[in-house]
């Protein structure tokens, strides 16, 4: 069972996440895993928007191998 410190940090790394990206802009994978937004797990904070039922898409970063992430409105 998650303790309820850790519960708090992840439904906080998780909306911070969904704040960024209801900007309807495109957002690197570095971005989402900073610091300040997700976290070293952003990209699996990603997944639980989605499961949660949130259309997030994702495409080729131009010029690079990475990925970008953005939901329109």
């Amino acid at each position: 069972m998650i303790d309820s410190d850790r519960k708090v940090s992840l439904e906080t790394r998780r909306n911070n996440v969904l704040r960024l990206l209801e900007d309807g802009k495109w957002h690197s994978t570095a971005e989402i895993n900073s610091p300040e937004v997700g976290g070293t797990e952003g990209t699996r904070r990603l997944r639980e928007l989605r499961q949660m039922g949130h259309e997030i898409m994702k495409r080729k970063h131009a010029g690079h191998d990475d990925f970008e992430y953005g939901m329109m409105k």
